[in-house]
């Protein structure tokens, strides 16, 4: 199982971090930053998302899910208010994501 935060640019693409014209070159040795390669990915994998996520947009991750081909779960987070700090900090973030990340580690 695997678990990374979607990126999208304003083109719809999923793309590696751009650090800028000038760190992108040093690191990719190009100007902008390449593709994700999502074909690639043959572990199954698990979206985790809630409504209230200023960081990986509900939006975001079903263009993601319709480029991954292993998806075993798509998981939205029951509580309107959670957002992206919440994975780490909520008082119920147990009940509301960590026992479902649990059950799916279990099967795989």
């Amino acid at each position: 199982m695997i678990a990374f935060m979607s990126f999208f640019t304003d083109t719809g693409d999923f793309k590696w971090f751009d650090y800028g014209q000038k760190t992108n070159m040093k690191i990719y040795r190009q100007e902008k930053p390449p593709p994700y390669r999502l074909s690639k990915i043959t572990a199954p994998v698990a979206l985790f998302f809630s409504d209230n996520d200023w960081l990986a947009d509900k939006k975001d991750i079903g263009k993601l899910a319709k480029k991954l081909k292993n998806i075993v779960s798509a998981y939205r987070v029951p509580l309107d208010s959670f957002n992206h700090m919440d994975y780490l900090f909520a008082m119920d973030v147990k009940e509301l994501v960590y026992d479902n990340v649990l059950t799916l580690l279990s099967n795989y």
